[in-house]
């Protein structure tokens, strides 16, 4: 179960690989047939975060180091790549990455208020 206490990802409106993980991906990453890599969260430097994996390491980018760290500190760096784009941690955490180093991340757009949607 997700740590109230975690940082949330709610500020962020991109539903793009290395922003949120939309609902629907979340649900799908346990009957995605892509294979599943295991992986050790071994740094973050600014946005790029490297993994461990059996054949090497491999770098990945994430909006939100911050929270990316605060879940590794409070779970273990254990975790698992579901196909290129989402990474599964320790509390039960889905984390969005992008393997597109060059290209960025672009900003976040912020979600809609309940009250902007009146």
């Amino acid at each position: 179960m997700n740590d109230p206490s975690t940082p949330s990802t709610a500020a962020c409106g991109l539903f793009r690989p290395g922003h949120s993980v939309h609902w629907i991906q979340a649900r799908l990453t346990r009957q995605d047939p892509r294979p599943h890599t295991t992986v050790e969260v071994l740094g973050v430097t600014g946005r790029v975060i490297t993994l461990g994996t059996q054949r090497g390491t491999i770098n990945v980018l994430n909006h939100d180091p911050a929270r990316l760290s605060t879940i590794v500190d409070r779970h273990g760096a254990a975790g698992v790549l579901v196909g290129r784009h989402v990474l599964r941690l320790g509390g039960g955490f889905l984390i969005s990455v992008s393997d597109d180093i060059d290209a960025g991340l672009g900003e976040c757009t912020s979600r809609p208020s309940s009250s902007d949607r009146t």
